[in-house]
């Protein structure tokens, strides 16, 4: 569990630091050096920016995600990045890394020329089948810790009754996948997990996955909890999903985040939506 700064060599309108992590660090290096990984790494293709990464902890007990949301609710990210400061702080909790260990392996440390992009643009969305069991089951352990875990008979059963789409490149490679609950008269999907791989993520593959889910089900209202400190909260509201209130979750009691879409009606063929006149 990495949390990583780096470091933009021109500092853009808003930021000169970004702060993140992830389980599968080479991976989101590979996907921020050609502009992917995070809004702000494809700003800084755009802008034609370098950057450099400075700053690299492990967290030892907590999640990385609340080390990475710490880290940013101080707005002080100058006084943890190694180019900055002198004597950078270490997050309670985290051990700090020698970058130059990343740098014999090749990984990638810093942007001077952006990697071409060679990543298909098309996102295909299906139904998950049995073969792709492994592959959700592999995701949700890795994502454990933000996002809880169901059971494999539970994500057995889910697969059984088409309650799990899945995105793919054109050639077929898994880029995340999204899983419902409905009630029984079939007016609320509630999704459970959305989740995509660390690599992947600023490309569109979440949202083409809730549109794909709402597209199929236009007639029912769409919701979903998301713990209050995580910057996932972000994403529903920009895909138009309103914060109705907050829940304490039932176990960890951490603050959750209810978001709520109405149904999509004007998807519906006009004999299938009813008006009540005033």
């Amino acid at each position: 569990m990495f949390i990583y700064i780096i470091h933009f060599d021109t500092r853009l309108s808003h930021a000169e630091h970004y702060v993140g992590s992830t389980n599968t660090l080479e991976a989101r290096l590979k996907a921020h050096a050609k502009g992917y990984g995070a809004r702000i790494t494809k700003e800084l293709k755009t802008q034609r920016t370098n950057w450099r990464l400075s700053t690299l902890y492990h967290a030892r007990n907590q999640t990385h995600r609340e080390i990475e949301a710490r880290i940013k609710k101080q707005k002080n990210t100058p006084a943890f990045c190694k180019i900055c400061t002198e004597q950078p702080r270490v997050p309670k909790g985290c051990d700090s890394y020698d970058l130059k260990i990343l740098e014999k392996e090749g990984w990638p440390t810093e942007a001077k020329h952006f990697i071409e992009d060679k990543t298909p643009q098309a996102i295909k969305i299906d139904v998950a089948s049995s073969s792709d069991f492994n592959y959700i089951i592999a995701t949700m352990k890795t994502e454990k810790a933000t996002l809880g875990f169901i059971p494999s008979t539970g994500v057995q059963e889910a697969i059984t009754r088409g309650r799990i789409l899945i995105a793919r490149t054109e050639r077929m490679e898994r880029l995340g996948f999204l899983l419902i609950t409905e009630s029984d008269d079939r007016c609320r999907i509630k999704i459970q997990q959305c989740v995509v791989n660390d690599a992947d993520r600023n490309m569109g593959v979440g949202k083409a996955l809730v549109e794909m889910q709402r597209w199929r089900t236009p007639y029912a209202s769409t919701q979903c909890k998301v713990r209050s400190d995580l910057a996932e909260n972000h994403f529903w509201k920009s895909i138009g999903f309103e914060k109705v209130r907050e829940v304490k979750h039932k176990t960890s009691g951490s603050t959750l985040n209810q978001y709520y879409a109405p149904p999509q009606l004007a998807m519906l063929p006009k004999d299938r939506v009813q008006i009540k006149e005033k």
